[in-house]
């Protein structure tokens, strides 16, 4: 820790009000700052600007508290400077809990990831320090960037294979896009070979598994490709295995839905044995909200569930897409 920052006068109040200041400052930007927008992606850059902000904390900060006397170690004062941005981050969480916001040990982390980026940058660009350790302290900065940046960049990816794909909303043929279907209310969701039975189609299919565990088992597809105006047609195929019919439900909402039933477009499916192929009208959707029209573009979740099936039921899903 010595060869860090070289210096050390005795902390006075004045650098021990910079240190509070400083924290202070974060942690309000920490708890009251939004990025624009409401999807996985941006939610995953919010998280990771931790990182940046106590990298950025740490390289303004911490120089700015050194003493003078470069004979005194410099420990204590690392340390100290440390231990209160952890004390910052968990402080952080535990307020984000009373006030609707989730708490999240992996924004902590990301905190302290942010903390030792910002001693390895000030140890790189030191003068006078050996360039072994201005070579390590770049190589263990890269990988805390790494670390921290990792979550964001991969659903920047996966909204990109999104958008590649449209106008197919969900083929099941990509992992990255697979990441936005999502089983609900104790059913479960594989993503497998189409069954024998299916025998035109030879490609990856949705297994969903509904079961009694809860109201309404079924399968959301989150964040679609958002603007569907230049489309009159929704696609898709079910396949059913079980002897009997089953009667499916279908919402579809944009991103200013207002979780009451009728401020979306919701159908009744009857699904027969073997396969099924619904073409739904857009315009439908469009007019389907009481009060307003759909905003198609901002089209944002499809969700397909059973009310309280009496018996475990799997169905299979594919071709999910605009015609």
């Amino acid at each position: 820790m010595d060869a860090i920052l070289k210096s050390s006068l005795p902390l006075s109040r004045g650098r021990l009000l910079l240190m509070g200041a400083g924290l202070g400052v974060l942690g309000t930007v920490l708890l009251t700052v939004q990025l624009p927008g409401d999807d996985r992606f941006t939610r995953a850059l919010q998280n990771a600007g931790h990182a940046g902000l106590f990298a950025l904390l740490t390289i303004v900060v911490l120089p700015a508290m050194r003493p003078a006397n470069t004979a005194a170690p410099l420990r204590p004062l690392v340390v100290m400077f440390v231990l209160a941005c952890l004390a910052l981050g968990v402080g952080v969480e535990l307020v984000q809990s009373f006030i609707g916001r989730q708490a999240s040990w992996k924004d902590i982390a990301l905190n302290m990831a942010g903390v030792g980026i910002g001693l390895c940058l000030l140890t790189s660009f030191r003068p006078g320090s050996s360039l072994p350790l201005r070579a390590t302290a770049a190589f263990v900065c890269l990988l805390l960037l790494a670390a921290s940046f990792t979550d964001p960049a991969l659903w920047w990816y996966r909204q990109l294979q999104r958008d590649r794909q449209f106008p197919v909303i969900a083929a099941f043929e990509s992992p990255w896009v697979n990441r936005f279907a999502s089983s609900s209310y104790g059913s479960q969701l594989a993503i497998v070979p189409a069954p024998a039975a299916w025998s035109q189609n030879l490609s990856q299919v949705a297994r969903l598994t509904l079961r009694r565990r809860g109201p309404w088992p079924g399968l959301a597809l989150v964040e679609v490709y958002p603007d569907w105006r230049d489309y009159r047609f929704l696609s898709f195929e079910i396949f059913s295995a079980n002897p009997d019919p089953l009667d499916l439900s279908l919402r579809i909402h944009d991103k200013s839905h207002d979780y009451r039933h009728a401020d979306r477009f919701n159908r009744q499916l009857r699904v027969n044995p073997g396969v099924n192929r619904y073409t739904i009208p857009l315009e439908a959707v469009r007019q389907a909200p009481a009060g307003r029209d759909m905003d198609m573009r901002n089209v944002h979740t499809l969700v397909w569930f059973s009310h309280r099936p009496r018996h475990e039921k799997v169905i299979f899903f594919d071709n999910v897409r605009l015609l």
